[in-house]
């Protein structure tokens, strides 16, 4: 074979064979690094810039916490002790004490087998007088043995309740995972004294009656100095166990003139809301700051939370407006705290705000629901006042008073929400006074009285606000 013939056929070849491509690897790292590049870099830019402002935050924060402490409010579980120390005295605390582990003892637990709401499986019909004093009471053998029973117990508590200053107990401030069991102990203490109120206006045991009442107000003190909410609440609801015996008693004429003049007096110190307001939401503030600080306190993870500076300086400035809030104009109070939280909610609508104001929609108050309870718990004193003037008009005149233009005027003048008059009228000799419980549907004094005869809760709670005059 000839040299030609050999190079055609090399020349063949290098045609019928296809050539190795070559990978473009700049290519391929431009279409896949450049991207991981560009939003890594985002990332890192938006971490960068997200520490700066959590620092910012968190140097708020500081920043507001000593503004706090230079104005005098507390900002630590240290600081709430100490101040719930200086507010009490430790003068009773054992005695406390001993009356709180006897009535968590068996004995107790068996005398009061049978006894309406402190034995839990007595099944009562919900819609029936919750204050039953009448000769065919359905209890009042079980409940007259009860309190047969525990008469050095109540008079113990009797003793106690007086002390000039309320009593100290030993809590240990964890923010809002504070334990109260003393709380929670006051209240069966309420409930054992009210029980005994009902046995002694059954009995017709007129000072018995009048040292419950003084007893079940003077309860009250103990709870309104722990700095919660939930213990003044408990407060709130101890103070109208004393009203609802109130009621009861001048429903039976039962009461002396000085004893109702007595009770005139205590009763005239819950007729307005004063500094209670400022002073609970003080505390609220002081017993959530904390949690701010430590996160980990409300969030069980085992990564540690950096604090939450926006969160608490969003919710210092929520919580001191709220302290700002005047308390001797009602509709003021309750228009102006339906707000904060109104505003709480718009503004953790944004994506931002709700990851700034996580701690914030858990922590903070409902304003309005306190401010209610307070605003209710007022004017159910001013009506009780009302209806110890109206008691002693019909003692002195030996009839009720025609309206209640006729009663002394520090008490015809007082209101209730809205700013009228409580309800009244007298038929055949007969008055009944009434008010309303406040609440977004009814803002103000009804022109007949509230029913109280249908079965439901509203009825049931009407019941409190109906006071009945008879001769």
């Amino acid at each position: 074979m000839n040299k030609l013939t050999t190079n055609t056929f090399a020349s063949t070849d290098r045609v019928q064979t296809p050539s190795k491509k070559r990978i473009r690897w700049w290519l391929i790292f431009s279409i896949f690094a450049i991207p991981f590049f560009v939003i890594g870099s985002v990332i890192f830019v938006f971490r960068v810039g997200w520490t700066i402002r959590e620092f910012e935050g968190r140097n708020a924060m500081a920043s507001e916490l000593q503004k706090l402490i230079v104005d005098g409010f507390a900002t630590s579980n240290e600081r709430i002790s100490i101040e719930y120390f200086e507010r009490t005295s430790n003068q009773a605390t054992l005695d406390w004490t001993k009356v709180f582990e006897e009535c968590h003892s068996l004995p107790f637990a068996a005398s009061t087998s049978g006894v309406p709401t402190l034995d839990r499986k007595v099944e009562i019909d919900d819609f029936l007088d919750d204050f039953e004093t009448s000769s065919d009471w359905a209890f009042a053998e079980v409940c007259i043995r009860f309190a047969r029973e525990q008469k050095n117990l109540i008079d113990q508590v009797r003793h106690l309740s007086f002390a000039p200053t309320p009593t100290y107990f030993p809590i240990d401030f964890q923010s809002f995972e504070t334990l109260l069991p003393e709380v929670q102990s006051l209240r069966t203490v309420a409930c054992m004294l009210r029980i005994d109120a009902q046995v002694a206006m059954h009995q017709n045991d007129t000072e018995r009656a009048f040292q419950d009442i003084l007893t079940l107000f003077a309860l009250s003190k103990p709870t309104d100095a722990v700095p919660f909410t939930v213990s003044r609440l408990v407060g709130i609801s101890i103070r109208r166990m004393a009203l609802r015996a109130l009621q009861k008693a001048i429903e039976q004429d039962l009461l002396t003139e000085p004893q109702l003049l007595e009770l005139d007096r205590i009763v005239e110190n819950h007729c307005d809301i004063g500094d209670r307001w400022r002073v609970t939401m003080s505390d609220e503030m002081a017993s959530s700051l904390p949690v701010f600080a430590n996160p980990n306190m409300s969030m069980r993870t085992n990564k540690r939370i950096p604090a939450r500076g926006h969160d608490a300086v969003y919710f210092i400035g929520i919580m001191r407006r709220a302290i700002e809030i005047p308390t001797d104009d009602w509709q003021i109070l309750y228009n102006s705290s339906g707000e904060l939280e109104s505003e709480i909610l718009k503004d953790s609508k944004s994506i931002t705000k709700q990851v700034d104001l996580i701690l914030t929609g858990i922590l903070a108050p409902a304003f309005q629901s306190l401010a209610t309870a307070l605003i209710n718990e007022s004017q159910l004193h001013r009506q009780a006042r009302i209806a110890i003037a109206i008691r002693m008009y019909s003692r002195e005149h030996n009839k009720p008073p025609i309206d209640l233009s006729q009663l002394p005027e520090q008490v015809r003048t007082l209101k209730q929400f809205g700013n009228l008059p409580f309800g009244y009228t007298v038929v055949n000799q007969k008055a009944v006074l009434w008010g309303f419980e406040l609440s977004k549907e009814v803002q103000q004094t009804p022109l007949v009285q509230p029913d109280v005869d249908s079965p439901n809760a509203q009825s049931l709670r009407n019941r409190e606000r109906i006071w009945r005059f008879y001769l």
